[in-house]
């Protein structure tokens, strides 16, 4: 046999390192490195897509505000505009009723009665 099968490599290792113990804590602490680091990666993975639902949520939510509220909007307007020609029409009748009246009161002063010579009299 020689020197390079896995467990003469391996004990190679653990001498060049400090012995069995300190190279079996060597190992542990980097593989806890390792995972930390890992799972840092993942965090931040998890992070993002919860920030990108998040974000979104929020502008799916702020696209619906504004669709409401430019259809409210615009109804309002409408509703606006269909008022506007009622009060022109009302508007217009009110006018064409104060001259109607104006005329009216105007009238029987033009067109007093004559009275006769013999009424002026008594």
């Amino acid at each position: 046999m020689g020197k390079n099968w896995d467990y003469s490599k391996m004990a190679h290792n653990a001498k060049m390192n400090g012995g069995p113990e300190k190279y079996l804590e060597l190992i542990r602490d980097n593989s806890r490195r390792a995972g930390k680091l890992e799972g840092k990666v993942e965090g931040r993975a998890e992070v993002l897509i919860a920030e990108g639902i998040t974000f979104g949520l929020g502008l799916l939510g702020y696209a619906g505000y504004k669709a409401f509220t430019t259809i409210k909007d615009k109804r309002e307007r409408k509703e606006l505009q269909d008022q506007e020609v009622e009060v022109k029409q009302a508007e217009a009748e009110l006018i064409e009723g104060i001259h109607r009246a104006i005329d009216e009161t105007e009238s029987p002063d033009e067109e007093e009665p004559e009275i006769n010579e013999e009424e002026k009299h008594i």
